[in-house]
């Protein structure tokens, strides 16, 4: 509790068990938020970081994707889109092994359906015909 601000709070008979800390949990979110709401984000971000325990901060989707942690980590990776702009995306969350995660970007909408519909046989006649019909696009 000192940490944040909040001595007083150690010896308050409302906070001495967890059920006195649920039966009270109002008053006591009130009193971490107004603490919080006292200092900078970048001062939490440092007193935070000096303790054990684990704990993150609330991040958007910008934050995460520039997120040192998850870029090291390799959770967090760069994608070519059909454009070939780079394009950051979260990685997949099953590895098995220490190798790099490798992905790619996933298919435009109707971008192979050409390619799909040949291979079965259809010819740039009938191909034809049916992107006409509104059949495929």
């Amino acid at each position: 509790m000192t940490l944040i601000g909040l001595e007083e709070l150690v010896d308050d008979p409302r906070f001495a068990t967890m059920e006195a800390i649920f039966e009270h949990n109002g008053q006591i979110f009130e009193m971490f938020a107004e603490a919080i709401a006292k200092r900078p984000y970048t001062e939490w971000i440092e007193t935070l970081g000096s303790l054990s325990g684990p704990w993150a901060p609330v991040q958007n989707g910008l934050e995460i994707g520039h997120d040192e942690a998850l870029i090291a980590n390799g959770r967090i990776v760069d994608v070519v889109d059909a454009d070939g702009e780079a394009q950051k995306l979260v990685a997949n969350p099953v590895k098995f092994d220490d190798a790099p995660v490798q992905m790619t970007r996933a298919p435009q909408f109707a971008e192979h359906t050409d390619d799909i519909l040949r291979e079965l046989g259809v010819d740039d006649e009938k191909l034809i015909e049916l992107k006409i019909a509104g059949a495929v696009t």
